[in-house]
């Protein structure tokens, strides 16, 4: 079975989300920032024959949102 691609993640330190993922999960990463043309790294949860869904961490574009309600 293909695994789904793709889920994004908006950090605001990208490095720091990577190590994250990868200490956590297991979680292998690659940069393909030069083809995104900003920081973006692709992740890999899991082997391709298993089902599962592949992702990236990139950087966050606007101000970090709220934890809590105002």
């Amino acid at each position: 079975m293909p695994r789904v691609v793709h889920f994004e993640i908006h950090a605001a330190d990208v490095q720091r989300a990577v190590t994250f993922y990868q200490d956590v999960f297991g979680w292998t990463s690659e940069d393909w920032s030069g083809f995104a043309g900003s920081t973006y790294f692709g992740l890999v949860t899991g082997p391709e024959d298993q089902p599962g869904i592949n992702g990236a961490v990139m950087q966050r574009q606007g101000e970090n949102i709220p934890s809590e309600a105002p």
